[in-house]
């Protein structure tokens, strides 16, 4: 058995500031209920942020995703009601969301977001990013080749050039993993890496809620996987610190992961609510009971954004709905200063 390092050279922390702090906006929001739920907050003290910039202090080394102190003054913001509101508008139960500004740091708007829905193809970004590390701890090489196992096969709902005794690179592997949601890469990616490898590196890094534990199967009944432990997790909360460490380029291989998640085949659900000139480089991941979608959306002036929606719901590849909530947000984010 291989034994894999804990990857102790390429290891920084993705320690986020989980309080949400808000969007601010402009005073000519059309929303709907996202006007009505939009509020005015207060910023904390100056002893209140110097507290929390003391204990920030205690944890150098692990401040990948540390949130700067709020701006003085804070208008009308998108919050948790309003994600609340955009997904009841849509008809979206449960749902768990976060909207995080990435070029002025420390604006966040959350709505339940460690709600402990299954992450379904969700789970491919860290295992990609894992992946990277063990090529930035040179223990790996993109050009290494892989023979894809019979084990490993299952359904694919796009184009896929796998087959048994296929030999890919390990670039191709997690190119295929991101932008077509491959499952047989995926599976053969958590064999190369280890599930258990996979893990502690997302745990050292900070999220401390993602886990692989089996593989993935494109349809039933489910791969077999003897070494299944339970089912895989990684919450939005989760999804959108990894999305934010990418997004600064603090993870190894964060641009090949940023130009696979830009060149996504599946486009069929935030995407729907953007707009001419906005990129959304993203995820999707559904089953038969969960629905998640989630990116980074750059606006055409230049603004950056993490947006991360996931659903308790079952969900077509194309679904309006998702559309709807994306729509809201993005009409709110006209108006943010």
């Amino acid at each position: 058995m291989v034994r894999h390092r804990p990857y102790a050279s390429v290891v920084p922390s993705l320690v986020a500031s989980r309080q949400p702090v808000g969007l601010r906006l402009g005073s000519g929001n059309r929303g709907g209920d996202l006007r009505r739920c939009a509020q005015s907050q207060r910023p904390p003290s100056r002893p209140a942020l110097r507290q929390r910039e003391n204990r920030q202090g205690v944890a150098q080394g692990r401040r990948a995703l540390a949130a700067p102190a709020r701006s003085r003054e804070r208008p009308r913001v998108i919050d948790g009601e309003c994600l609340a509101a955009a997904a009841r508008e849509a008809h979206l139960a449960p749902a768990s969301a976060v909207v995080e500004r990435l070029d002025r740091p420390g604006e966040r708007a959350v709505l339940d977001p460690d709600l402990p829905l299954y992450p379904a193809s969700m789970i491919k970004v860290p295992i990609a990013v894992a992946a990277h590390a063990r090529v930035a701890a040179g223990e790996l090489a993109l050009a290494s080749s892989v023979t894809v196992a019979e084990r490993n096969m299952t359904a694919n709902d796009a184009p896929s050039p796998m087959h048994v005794n296929y030999r890919a690179t390990l670039d191709e592997l997690i190119d295929l993993m991101l932008s077509r949601s491959d499952n047989v890469a995926t599976n053969q990616l958590i064999d190369l890496l280890g599930r258990e490898s996979i893990t502690a590196y997302c745990q050292a890094i900070g999220l401390t809620r993602t886990a692989v534990r089996r593989k993935l199967s494109g349809s039933l009944p489910l791969i077999e996987d003897p070494q299944a432990t339970g089912r895989n997790a990684h919450p939005a909360s989760d999804a959108a610190a990894l999305l934010t460490a990418l997004d600064a380029r603090r993870l190894p291989g964060s641009e090949r992961v940023l130009a696979s998640l830009g060149r996504q085949y599946w486009r069929g659900k935030l995407p729907l609510g953007l707009r001419s000139g906005d990129h959304f480089a993203h995820k999707t991941g559904d089953t038969d009971e969960v629905s998640h979608d989630g990116g980074i959306l750059i606006l055409p002036g230049g603004r950056r954004y993490v947006i991360v929606l996931y659903t308790g719901v079952a969900s077509p590849d194309e679904d309006p709905r998702f559309g709807t909530w994306m729509a809201r947000v993005r009409a709110a984010l006209d108006h943010e200063k």
